[in-house]
């Protein structure tokens, strides 16, 4: 079972993993949250995510990176190393020495 404890420099609750849950982790897809909210939009790939209605025009207020199963944002260095781990990069692409890249997981 997984609990959410408040994180001191945001409002949104930040669930804290098991040792089990951390073990079996997985990247699940593509994701962007906002720099002040925390608000996260998922898809495929970030370019679906930066064309949503709700972040037209205001990308720059939008950081890149991942949820795994649990919906737990991750940077994309944090993904890369699940990524890895989990035996889920299926190919590299340019520049993508430690940080993931949508590219890589399909």
């Amino acid at each position: 079972m997984t609990q959410e404890t408040v994180h001191p420099d945001k409002e949104q609750p930040e669930m804290v993993l098991s040792k089990d849950q951390e073990a079996f982790r997985r990247i699940v897809c593509a994701a962007i949250r906002h720099r002040e909210t925390g608000a996260k939009i998922c898809g495929a790939r970030h370019h679906n995510c930066l064309h949503s209605p709700l972040c037209f025009g205001f990308q720059s207020e939008w950081e890149q990176g991942f949820v795994d199963q649990f919906h737990k944002f991750l940077t994309r260095e944090e993904a890369w190393d699940i990524a890895l781990r989990q035996n889920q990069i299926a190919r590299r692409c340019g520049g993508d020495d430690g940080k993931l890249f949508s590219e890589n997981l399909y």
